[in-house]
């Protein structure tokens, strides 16, 4: 199951019509998306996704908030974008497996 860690921040009556197709960066410059950090919810796995608030194995582009004991499986490899640990999280890797940090 993917993960969507962003939340619209606008009004849902917002509705546009444009008589052409927008380029990329117009389509960008009109949505405000913010990130919102991925959390640990309890103790194991990485790749076990209940272990995640977004029910998912978190991306390169994800910010996590670690507040429980996380553990990568050996000769696996995690990756996000910025960890934060609080309440004495901590992600311990298993023999051979790495954590990338993206930012």
């Amino acid at each position: 199951m993917d993960c969507w860690s962003y939340y619209f921040n606008g009004d849902m009556d917002e509705l546009r019509f444009y008589n052409r197709a927008l380029t990329r960066e117009e389509v960008i410059s009109t949505y405000t998306f913010e990130k919102v950090p991925i959390q640990s919810v309890k103790d194991g796995s990485w790749n076990d996704y209940t272990v995640w608030s977004c029910n998912c194995i978190p991306h390169p582009s994800d910010i996590l908030q670690v507040s429980h004991q996380v553990t990568v499986p050996a000769n696996n490899i995690a990756q996000a974008f910025q960890i934060t640990y609080t309440n004495n999280g901590k992600v311990t890797l298993g023999q051979g497996a790495k954590l990338f940090l993206n930012k």
